[in-house]
């Protein structure tokens, strides 16, 4: 599978599993979550 995965491909990969993403996502899953609940 590697051999068919660009290098383009590499660099987003490992930019949509960054921290900083992590966070966003997270963030936007409470809100979803968090405000209907309340």
């Amino acid at each position: 599978m590697d051999e068919t995965m660009t290098g383009d491909e590499q660099k987003v990969s490992h930019v949509l599993w960054t921290p900083s993403f992590m966070f966003n996502v997270a963030r936007a899953l409470r809100v979803d979550i968090v405000l209907p609940a309340e």
